[in-house]
Order: C-alpha cells, then structure tokens, then sequence
C-alpha cells in the first residue's frame, strides 16, 4: 500500500480540528471565474494541510460540479467524477432515497435546492477563538467581494462538553484509516481508498479518480467527496415526547438512552444497559459490538447508533470477519459541527424538558466518503430511512427518520425488546428537518494548483 502524501490532502479529511472550537462555513457564486482563479493561486499557501498541526487557524475549500466545471476543468476528466456528484444532492431521486421528502424537500431548503442560487464554492474556516475567526472571515470575505456572490455564511455553536443539541455526547465513533492512525484496532481500521480517491479501498482495488491525460493527470487523486446537510433539531418536541410517556424523571433519560443508544456521556448502553457510569473511561466508549446482545434487549436495534454503524454483528452474514468487512464498506468520516444556542446551557434534560424556547437549532453535519453511493447514500436509504433495517417492522431512526411516510409503513414506532413482553413507543414524531444540502469535492494541493494553472 502506497504512503499517504500528507503534504497534498487537505488537513479536514484526516483530522477534526478538535481544539479549534469555532467554525465558519462560507458557501460561495463565483461571478468572475478568472479573477476567482487568481484569488486561488494567491491563496493556496493558506489551505491547511495534513502534514501541519493547525494551531490558531485553518482554511479548507471544497467545490460543487458547477463550481468545477466554471474553473475549466476539462470534460474528461469532469464526466469521471461520480455521477451522485454531477447530478446533486436535490435530484428527484436522490431525495427519495435520503428521505428527503415532504417538510425535508429541497423544494424548502435555505439553500443546496432547486428555487435557490447556484453554490460553487465552499470555504471551512476554524479558529481557537472567536476574534480569531471573526478576523480570517472578515479577510476572505474583503478579498472575495469583488468576485464572488456570498450566497451562506453558517455558524457553529460549540456546546458543553462535546454533546450535540439533543443532550449526548457526539463524534466518539469515527473509523481510523491505515497509514494515517496507528492507535486503532484492526476491525475498526479502514483503507485510504475509502475516504481518498485514488488510492486502496477496503475491496483491495483502486478507487476510481477523475482525470484526463493533458492537464489534469492525476486531478482527483487524494480528494475525497464532502456531504453537508444542514439539520436543523426539533429539542423542544424531542424532550416533550418524552416527557409524555408517563414514566419517572429518570426513566425519560433512560428512553431517550435507548433511542440514541448512549447515555448523555457517551457511555455505550451495550456496556452500561441500567445506569449511566459517573464517568466514562474513553478507552472503552467505543470498545464494543452486539455480539452479547442479538435481540437487542440493551441497545435496541432500531437505535440511532445501532442503524448508522451496526459493527460486527447485526448483518447475518456467516462469520464476524464477514460481518465486520461488510460494515466497514459503508462507513463515513464525520466532520460536523452544532449550530445555534442550546436549548439549556448545561444540556439538562430536565431543565430541556421545562424549556420553552423556538430559536433554531441543530447540526451542520458534514461527512468524507470515496464513494457517495456505497456510503453515505447507503447508510441513509438502507440503515436510517429503512423501517425494517435488522428484522423491525416499521421502526425508522428515532432521531433521523424522515416522518410521516406518505406510502407504506408510518415508521414511526420504537420497539424495546424486553422480557417477558416487548414495548413499543408510538407516533414518534420526526425530530430532525433538513434545511440544506449539496456535495462537494475537497481537492488535493496538487489538483488546486493545477485548476489555477489551467487556461483551457
């Protein structure tokens, strides 16, 4: 297997920047390709890369295909790009395998849908600070002005304690990639290919890359594909649902443990099914699978982590190798960020229960795959949107699933296998609205500098 060239991979696809805790998303129209071109070229000493630790700052950029294509990319090597990436996020489709349909139409978006404007570019920037973010947006955006139509400037929130708006701790299962992370067990280690186009994928081939043979040799090579969707979090009505099942204060955490399938620590409900830990030893917040637990009597199988990353054995296959490599086939690098003032300070249940606040909220969620149709677009048709993922019957994901489904099965119940009889909850609301989406392309150093140097 070839070395990773960390110096060519922009830094965002292999790493989080977890000490810049402030995020800003530009998404930009480019009006005057040209001058945009040379912006680039002045400007691509700034991009962070992966051979760097970013201390104060980072800078990433990623394109649409009409952002690539205004760049005169040459149309060989632009009809390589997968067809998930030239045809959009918002195609008919597409939107019924992603669910989003009805109140998720990207006929509703705020952008990334069909009645609003054209996103070419998308510029990433972080910072330790908010002075310090507030000084690199201000920069770009005096630099661009002239030149582009600022359509999105999104914001993040950093929220207590790493947790996302519903009250749990987020992030703390990513994939590791051979040759970049070599704390990582074997089964939880996935090829380059499968995150950087161009190179080995988990099905020991080469992950197809965009190219042509005159000006853009190699163009993709060590890109990858970034999904953005901006989900917007219903935190008022998921605690209010809970707070209607007429159970005790505790077991309202306990339900709403089960639907996620941690506690609001992190702790996985697959090694702590009764009570959450006082705190949670990091070594083992990922350190487990379903072997122990095949009907689901602890972490039940239509919760949310059970769906998106069923490990190693919730497929059927005939082995747990089996399992294990199946799984690892669609797996997605997260890169996301929450937006908007929490609904409590602290993220109490209680208090969230009591609150009654209508700001909106939610998560910029952002994702790396080599392949939009095998993973990300996999995950959501098969594992979230699926009411009968894993042998359920109209069990969609408590927090994901896209609801009321106008044709078939409602999806709207939540089944906990328990003994001697099974509960379900009913009438789940849908807690989760997309209010934007688009795919992007994160370049290679290499592929940049070669669309500032085209002229075609």
């Amino acid at each position: 297997m070839q070395p990773i060239d960390f110096p060519n991979i922009q830094s965002l696809v292999l790493y989080a920047y977890k000490d810049l805790h402030h995020a800003t998303y530009l998404m930009l129209h480019i009006e005057h390709p040209d001058l945009f071109k040379q912006w680039l070229c002045d400007n691509i000493e700034n991009i962070t890369t992966s051979n760097v630790q970013a201390e104060s700052t980072a800078l990433n950029i990623a394109f649409t295909a009409p952002g690539l294509d205004k760049l005169n990319l040459s149309q060989h090597a632009y009809q390589r790009f997968s067809r998930e990436f030239k045809e959009g996020i918002a195609t008919e489709k597409r939107s019924q395998l992603l669910g989003d349909e009805d109140s998720n139409s990207p006929e509703n978006w705020n952008w990334g849908g069909p009645t609003t404007p054209d996103i070419d570019v998308l510029l990433l920037c972080y910072a330790d600070s908010e002075s310090a973010l507030e000084t690199l947006v201000a920069h770009i955006t005096s630099e661009l002005e002239a030149y582009t139509t600022q359509l999105q400037q999104l914001n993040t929130q950093a929220l207590s304690d790493r947790k996302e708006h519903f009250g749990f701790k987020d992030g703390l299962s990513q994939p590791k990639i051979t040759g970049v992370h070599t704390d990582a067990t074997e089964n939880d280690t996935l090829a380059p290919g499968e995150f950087l186009l161009g190179r080995e994928s988990g099905y020991g081939t080469t992950t197809p890359f965009p190219h042509d043979n005159n000006n853009f040799k190699h163009f993709g090579k060590d890109g990858s594909y970034l999904v953005f969707r901006q989900l917007e979090q219903d935190v008022k009505g998921f605690w209010h649902y809970l707070d209607q099942q007429n159970v005790e204060e505790d077991n309202k955490v306990y339900l709403a443990t089960k639907m996620v399938g941690r506690w609001p620590n992190g702790a996985p409900i697959s090694l702590f099914p009764t009570k959450e830990p006082d705190h949670l030893n990091p070594s083992i917040a990922n350190d487990f699978n379903y072997s122990d637990d095949p009907q689901g009597n602890h972490c039940p199988m239509a919760s949310h982590i059970r769906r998106t990353n069923p490990r190693a054995t919730d497929l059927g296959l005939s082995n747990k190798k089996d399992n294990i490599a199946s799984v690892n086939h669609h797996r997605i690098m997260r890169r996301g960020r929450p937006y908007g003032k929490p609904l409590h300070k602290n993220l109490s249940p209680t208090a969230m229960m009591k609150a009654d606040d209508t700001e909106p909220r939610g998560l910029h969620f952002l994702c790396f795959n080599a392949d939009l149709a095998r993973q990300f677009e996999f995950i959501q048709q098969t594992w979230v949107n699926n009411e009968k993922f894993n042998g359920l019957y109209n069990d969609l994901d408590p927090l994901l699933g896209t609801r009321p489904k106008e044709h078939g099965p409602s999806g709207d119940d939540f089944t906990l296998p328990q003994n001697p009889i099974r509960r379900k909850l009913k009438n789940i609301p849908q807690f989760v609205t997309t209010k934007g989406g688009a795919y992007f392309f994160m370049p290679s150093m290499s592929a940049l500098k070669q669309l500032t140097n085209n002229n075609q």
